[in-house]
């Protein structure tokens, strides 16, 4: 819930692991209730402060490209939902198309 998340960033850094954790959640959460601008609004971040941490590659940040893929999907945005695609696909899958 949104309770916990304020809960999870008054008392942990906002780049804490279980922080993340709950945005994630929340994010996968909102999507899960067509509620996707708030799912776009949790999830951007999220892959942003995952990609900057972790790499392009890792699967926390794959995850959530794959996810934001997924909301604008749902949402009819296909344009946005093509844009990040690229960004929810391993490395090496990229490289073996070339």
């Amino acid at each position: 819930s949104t309770r916990t998340l304020d809960i999870c960033r008054r008392t942990l850094d906002e780049d804490n692991v279980e922080t993340q954790y709950a945005i994630f959640v929340l994010a996968q959460s909102s999507f899960g209730l067509e509620r996707f601008e708030d799912a776009e609004r949790l999830a951007i971040p999220y892959y942003e402060r995952s990609l900057a941490s972790k790499g392009a590659s890792h699967a926390d940040t794959m995850d959530a490209a794959k996810l934001t893929v997924d909301i604008y999907d749902a949402w009819g945005r296909a344009e946005d939902a093509a844009a990040w695609k690229s960004k929810s696909e391993p490395q090496d899958a990229k490289s073996a198309g070339h």
